[in-house]
Formats: C-alpha cells, sequence, structure tokens
C-alpha cells in the first residue's frame, strides 16, 4: 500500500475507536509486513508530517509520521529517538481517551523496550554509557501515571493498562539495576482501589507474578518466591517454552532448599543446559560435582541473581550424602570416619572438624534431628524421623 492507503486505514481506526487494528498498524513488528511505499523524495521527516497532517487530526498525525520515520532509520539510536517522540506524544492524547487505546499503549511499550535495549547494547558495544533504557523509565512512568491515576468507571479505566506498564518498568529496573523502586509500582497495584488481578490477560499476569517471584527470591522471601514464581509456570501456555523454562531457571533453586527435585521428564521438556549435572549431583549427595556444576556457570549464575542460593542448596547436598550414609550403614551412632569416608569416594577431601562443623549447621537448622558426641565424634540420630521433610522445616 502507498502512504495516503496507510494513513486512511489510521484514520478510520482512530474514528472508530478501533485500539486493535490501530495497535497491528502501529506495531514495529508488523510494520514491514504492511509494505508501505515511500517514495524516496516523501522520506524526509518533513515530507511525511505534511502528508500526515492533510490526512490526520494534528496529534494522530505526529505520533504516526515519527512511528513511520522510525522504521525508515537504519541507526538504531535515531530509530530510538524517533519513536521515544511517538510514544511521548502518545502519552499526551492517551490521557483524554477511554480505554479502547489500551492496544496501542501496550504495542508501544514493548517496541520501546526493544528499541531501548538494542540502543543501549550498541553503546556498550562502542564502550559508551547506556542510557536509552532510562530514558524509556521516564516515559513509561508518564504512561503509568496516567493508568493508575484514571478516575472513570472501571468499564473504560485505562487502569486495565497499568499492569502491562509495570511489568515494562520491571524490566527496565532489572535492567539498570534500581529494584528499590519496583516497592512503588507495587504498592499501587495492591491498593483496594487497583482491579483484582484476575480482570487483567492471563500474559500480562503470569510476567507480574515472575517478577515478583523474582523480586521475592533477591529478597530471600522463599516461600513468597516459590508462590509467585509457581503461578507464573502452572499458567505461562505451554506453547512459550523458553518462558517457562526461564521461570524454572528461578523456581529451581527454591525448590532445592525445600527438598524438592523435577523430573527428568520436566528438564527434558523445558532445558536449562546450566543444570545439567546439577538435578543429578543434588539427589545423590555428590557435593563435588555439584560444586563443579556451579563452578562452571558461575558467571551466568551470578548474572540471574541465584549464585547464593545455589550456594545454600549445597547443605542440602551434603545432608543427602549424610542422608544416603545413613540408610547404608543402617546404624543411627555414626562415627565421623564413616562419612569421611563416603566424601573419599565423591572425591573431596574432608577434615573430621569439617564433617563435625557441616553435621552441626543441619541439626541446628533442624534438618537433621539428632545430636552430637564431640568426645567420640559420633553423630547420634533420633530413631525415627531423623531426616525430616525438608518443606515442612522450611519456614521462610
Amino acid at each position: 500500500m502507498n502512504l495516503s492507503q496507510y494513513f486512511a486505514r489510521i484514520k478510520t481506526a482512530v474514528s472508530q475507536n478501533d485500539g486493535e487494528t490501530l495497535a497491528e498498524l502501529l506495531s514495529y513488528s508488523n510494520y514491514p509486513s504492511l509494505n508501505i511505499r515511500i517514495p524516496t523524495m516523501s522520506r524526509k521527516p518533513s515530507a511525511i508530517l505534511t502528508i500526515a497532517r492533510k490526512m490526520l487530526p494534528d496529534a494522530w498525525a505526529e505520533i504516526v509520521a515519527d512511528f513511520i520515520i522510525s522504521q525508515i532509520k537504519l541507526d538504531i539510536f535515531e530509530c530510538y529517538e524517533w519513536f521515544a517522540k511517538a510514544m511521548k506524544r502518545f502519552n499526551i492524547i492517551f490521557k483524554t481517551h477511554t480505554n479502547w487505546s489500551l492496544p496501542v499503549l501496550f504495542t508501544f511499550c514493548s517496541t520501546l523496550l526493544k528499541l531501548a535495549t538494542e540502543s543501549d547494547k550498541e553503546k556498550i558495544a562502542y564502550k559508551q554509557k547506556p542510557e536509552k533504557l532510562e530514558h524509556a523509565r521516564e516515559l513509561l512512568l508518564q504512561s503509568f501515571k496516567i493508568t493508575t491515576n484514571d478516575r472513570k468507571s472501571l468499564d473504560i479505566s485505562k487502569k486495565f493498562g497499568a499492569i502491562a506498564v509495570v511489568n515494562s518498568l520491571f524490566f527496565v529496573y532489572f535492567k539498570i539495576n534500581n529494584l528499590r523502586m519496583c516497592k512503588n509500582l507495587i504498592r499501587s497495584i495492591e491498593t483496594p482501589q487497583f482491579p483484582s488481578l484476575d480482570k487483567f490477560s492471563i500474559s500480562q499476569t503470569v510476567t507480574y507474578k515472575y517478577f515478583l517471584g523474582r523480586l521475592a527470591l533477591l529478597n530471600s522471601e522463599y516461600k513468597k518466591a516459590e508462590e509467585h514464581l509457581t503461578y507464573a509456570f502452572n499458567n505461562c501456555t505451554k506453547y512459550h517454552k523458553k518462558n517457562k523454562a526461564m521461570i524454572l531457571l528461578y523456581l529451581l533453586p527454591i525448590q532445592f532448599l525445600k527438598g524438592k527435585v523435577p523430573s527428568k521428564k520436566l528438564l527434558i521438556k523445558y532445558p536449562i543446559p546450566q543444570f545439567k549435572g546439577i538435578v543429578e549431583s543434588y539427589i545423590s549427595g555428590n557435593v563435588n560435582e555439584f560444586s563443579n556444576c556451579i563452578i562452571k556457570n558461575q558467571k551466568f549464575f551470578i548474572q540471574k541473581g541465584i549464585f547464593l542460593i545455589l550456594e545454600n542448596a549445597k547443605f542440602i547436598v551434603y545432608r543427602n550424602l549424610f542422608y544416603r550414609t545413613y540408610k547404608i550403614s543402617n546404624i543411627n551412632k555414626i562415627n565421623f570416619s564413616i562419612f569421611q569416608k563416603a566424601f573419599d569416594i565423591i572425591g573431596v577431601s574432608i577434615s573430621l572438624d569439617e564433617i563435625e562443623c557441616i553435621l552441626s549447621i543441619l541439626i541446628s537448622q533442624k534438618k537433621i534431628i539428632g545430636y552430637i558426641s564431640h568426645k567420640l565424634s559420633t553423630l547420634v540420630l533420633k530413631k525415627d524421623g531423623a531426616f525430616p521433610k525438608l518443606n515442612l522445616i522450611t519456614k521462610n
């Protein structure tokens, strides 16, 4: 289609308050498939804006013109700048709308993040300071205020755009490492005046729960983190395998602390290469192999914020080794030297004092029920239930 036909379709969508169609016409990913033909002489920003103003209301003319210019710019930085202008102009007229234009908001938020992320990657490649995500944050905050401050009745309220904007802001705050700002967003969503989460699309709610889970995980609120991430995993569609695997990446370390182990079938369906070897060594109590797997992928685990929780899970691996040794020996008074032999088998050199220290920690955490005879270098286990189920003793 030519430029005039494209503008005509936008004009119709605006006049009919058809947000879905308008969002498709202003979608960054859909634009190439529209095959809009723009003559070389009409590719200048001023020429595009002139044509747009002849066919569209001024506010929309400027938004659409900025959007088109962002599409035909080859430089990613210019592309972002022009699209950011379109987003800023959209926020201005969005204030006056009911919820009909929410689909446009959603697609604009998605495009803004994509372009800002790509721009910052280029900046980093050129050893320059990345700044576009920080700039995108300001535009998203404008959208956030517009959606959350809407006082119209719920059937036409823009509040139903808030979760999508919050998810976009979560993405930015995680990228720029400014997580303390997330608390303000959550408070706004959790006010009594805000619609309940079941009123929003499942995809938006899943993303929101995913970020809540990650925040809880970083704050060592493991029970909350497990609840949020389990909801996200269970409600994420099976067709989004990469997303489900990404949720599992954060959910599995929490479950390790509670003695839960994923099935082989689950890990085959949603593979996480960095966890190869970790699950097997966790179950068998092979501390040496477990440590090697963590060290091998240490940089990745640190970047994802799960390195420390995996280190904490190492104590459960020790416990599993002690448990296997206990089952094989079939006695409730076990000399430390027997445990030392078990460590020798898996290639770990460890002193009796170190074994006593590890056992003391596990006993203090009630992960093992019994006591230590320091004089005899012996672990004395309770006759029944010496190794209680971890999910019953994990409070957090």
